[in-house]
């Protein structure tokens, strides 16, 4: 499976906040999923264009134990998929999870779910996919881009 997270607009605030989409494919490159995400707003801004893997993920009861979980739930259901950059960069512990708490993130890829049946299938996805290897991740900027 490849994640793509496609960058459509960039808001210049302290910490730049990109909204965009994420898409899913199967090995085929045929789309299976699409969400609205995020990523920046806080700390040292939106993630860096570039290919990520995802190799780890932690599920809701993992998360339930941590003090930032609010930033890692939606609707009391959260995950936390490692995203590990293939270039150089000084940004460590990125990863996607559900845009919980309040809107943005530092520097991870926020998922937007409308339901909670969206953020439970879209993590059942991601924990079926990592049996089956790693998960590639793209990250895209194509400013103006109507999904």
């Amino acid at each position: 499976m490849k994640i793509r997270f496609i960058i459509e607009k960039i808001e210049k605030k302290k910490a730049d906040l990109s909204t965009g989409t994420l898409y899913f494919m199967n090995d085929l490159g045929e789309e299976i999923l699409r969400y609205p995400a995020v990523s920046g707003g806080w700390g040292r801004g939106m993630l860096e264009v570039g290919n990520y893997v995802i190799r780890h993920a932690s599920g809701p009861k993992e998360i339930a134990s941590i003090k930032e979980k609010d930033a890692y739930s939606l609707f009391g259901f959260g995950w936390f998929a490692s995203l590990v950059p293939l270039f150089e960069t000084i940004r460590d512990n990125l990863g996607l999870h559900p845009d919980g708490h309040v809107p943005g993130t530092l520097g991870c890829v926020g998922v937007i779910f409308k339901t909670l049946n969206e953020n439970i299938y879209c993590w059942n996805t991601i924990r079926s996919a990592l049996d089956h290897g790693e998960i590639e991740f793209e990250v895209i900027q194509q400013l103006g881009r109507v999904s």
